[in-house]
């Protein structure tokens, strides 16, 4: 009898295949219309088999996002190890670009993340009963290091959640109104992010 156990390889391959097909048919039904048996459909796959990868549909947008946050994590990190040489605001600043331009490099995902109505952005990170995402704890302490030199105003320290509500807000839009097609969208990103580090500036 032949070898027919699945290599990691393998397994990699076929959750991408179901992620993306999964976002494929939320962009194309809506979350509500979207199930693991289409997806199993879908891929010509047995629906046994698609749920030892996920158990129900909310687990598919969880490893989604997941997938996103770990990619702003990992920036997030490497944006940090050449901050020494940098204003607080620059720190700040990159960190926004890099938290929005993250989602836009994936529409498609976030807006099946965005639009599924799981609650995926903020609370199943959750600390203390406050919002909580991957890269907050670096956002929060430039936030902190910059209040305490006084580059920030004093109340700053603490608002991560507020500031990445905000940027989610603005992704959306720009989701909505196809605005990353624009030959404008850098500068409509760089005016946000005025904006944003306007109103913390002391």
């Amino acid at each position: 009898m032949g070898n027919t156990a699945i290599t990691l390889d393998e397994k990699q391959g076929l959750r991408k295949k179901i992620i993306d097909t999964s976002v494929a048919l939320i962009t194309q039904d809506g979350y509500e219309n979207f199930s693991l048996r289409k997806v199993a459909q879908t891929l010509d796959l047995q629906l046994p088999t698609l749920r030892l990868f996920y158990k129900t549909k909310k687990d598919v947008i969880a490893d989604m996002a997941d997938t996103l946050y770990y990619k702003i994590m990992l920036d997030a990190i490497t944006l940090s190890k050449g901050y020494p040489k940098t204003t607080h605001e620059d720190q700040i600043r990159a960190q926004m670009q890099m938290f929005i331009y993250n989602f836009i490099r994936e529409p498609e995902m976030t807006k099946a993340i965005m639009y599924s109505g799981v609650n995926e952005m903020f609370a199943a990170r959750n600390q203390n009963s406050m919002p909580h995402m991957s890269g907050m704890e670096i956002f929060d302490e430039q936030l902190k290091q910059g209040s305490h030199s006084m580059e920030f105003k004093p109340y700053v320290a603490g608002t991560t959640w507020m500031i990445l509500s905000s940027m989610t807000g603005f992704i959306v839009s720009c989701l909505e109104n196809k605005l990353y097609e624009s030959e404008q969208f850098d500068s409509i990103v760089l005016n946000y992010i005025n904006l944003l580090i306007g109103g913390i500036k002391a």
